[in-house]
């Protein structure tokens, strides 16, 4: 889900620190690709039958990648540049990721992944003659991934 503009519209990322939530909008985001869910495959054959049987074993949850318009203005962008001390602490935040259910609707709704995850990674870059970029990587930590239908953004504008 990558823009073209620079910032993401239709796309919005937030995480808590705690429950209740408080979501903290990223701010700069260009580009988003949000996890999936991938069980194992486990081999259930028993002995006397023709074709082997499979059946789904335990879900991986990949990880949230994220990259942005890098802002290292602590004033403009506070919950990007948190994310270096939540990489280097290791601490586990609540992750929402909102995506718009119609861009071209009238209709305000946002179909919604949620999941407990930790920084695993925080990589600024500095191009020549490109915008400077953060890429980040938020892993999975938790116990459960749920989404949630089309629905008013919990995260806001």
């Amino acid at each position: 889900m990558a823009s073209t503009s620079g910032v993401l519209a239709n796309v919005r990322v937030a995480y808590a620190t705690g429950s209740p939530h408080t979501w903290r909008k990223l701010e700069q985001l260009s580009d988003c690709k949000v996890p999936t869910l991938e069980a194992d495959d486990v081999e259930t054959t028993t002995y006397g039958q023709s074709y082997k049987r499979r059946i789904p074993g335990l879900k991986d949850v990949n990880d949230l990648e994220l990259t942005f318009l890098r802002d290292p203005t602590l004033s403009t962008a506070p919950y990007q540049n948190a994310l270096f001390d939540y990489n280097a602490n290791g601490t586990e935040l609540w992750w929402r990721v909102e995506i718009h259910s119609d861009p071209d609707s009238t209709v305000d709704l946002w179909e919604a992944y949620e999941f407990q995850g930790r920084v695993a990674s925080f990589e600024p870059s500095a191009e020549i003659g490109d915008a400077d970029r953060l890429m980040s990587k938020i892993r999975f930590s938790g116990t459960s991934y749920v989404r949630y239908y089309p629905m008013a953004s919990a995260i806001g504008a």
